[in-house]
């Protein structure tokens, strides 16, 4: 096993020294980037894959269970649609924040790693 390892270091070091063109860095680091933004896009479709089977198996076991399980039929009352209004201002508000916060937090992040 040295050996091979001094024949091989021999070997190299017998082969002629070439300089490197000199577009050579520009290029490595265009596929650094490219390699590095492929790994983003892997990652992010990744995660999008997760998202949407994990929201496909929650509606499943949703409707499984709405349907297997004879849930009694809703009654609404007249209060109760007397306060939809604001049940719905409060959840639009929070949709609103989420997404604040997911748009101010990407911000961030790619200004951090930028």
């Amino acid at each position: 096993m040295k050996d091979d390892k001094d024949i091989l270091q021999k070997l190299f070091w017998q082969l002629p020294e070439k300089p490197l063109s000199d577009d050579f860095r520009f290029r490595m680091m265009q596929q650094i980037s490219a390699e590095r933004i492929r790994a983003k896009n892997r990652a992010e479709r990744w995660t999008w894959f997760a998202v949407i089977t994990a929201s496909l198996a929650i509606l499943a076991f949703g409707v499984l269970a709405f349907s297997y399980l004879e849930v009694p039929k809703l009654s609404l009352s007249k209060q109760a649609l007397e306060t939809l209004p604001f049940y719905l201002y409060v959840a639009f508000l929070a949709l609103l924040l989420l997404f604040g916060d997911f748009f101010f937090r990407r911000n961030y992040y790619s200004k951090k790693q930028g």
